[in-house]
């Protein structure tokens, strides 16, 4: 019996100690910001890709060069509980 308890509360130890170094670890991950270029097949249009991770946010212009327009967009990605 006291087998059962002393690895029981083995368990609950290595699982509050993992919580807490995933915990630190997470904290200590400077938000990140990612960056690339895309274009479509012409190439008369570039699509500039920005990816913010405090935010959870896409943000994409896209510039026409025939045109000579802008057009920028941000996409959430953050999930919504209810």
């Amino acid at each position: 019996m006291w087998k059962k308890i002393a690895l029981v509360q083995l368990i609950l130890l290595v699982a509050l100690i993992a919580f807490w170094v995933g915990s630190e670890t997470r904290a200590a991950v400077e938000p990140a910001q990612r960056e690339f270029v895309t274009s479509n097949e012409e190439g008369n249009i570039v699509y500039l890709w920005s990816y913010n991770s405090a935010e959870k946010e896409w943000d994409v212009a896209a510039l026409n060069f025939q045109k000579g327009a802008i057009q920028e967009t941000t996409i959430s990605t953050r999930v919504r509980m209810n």
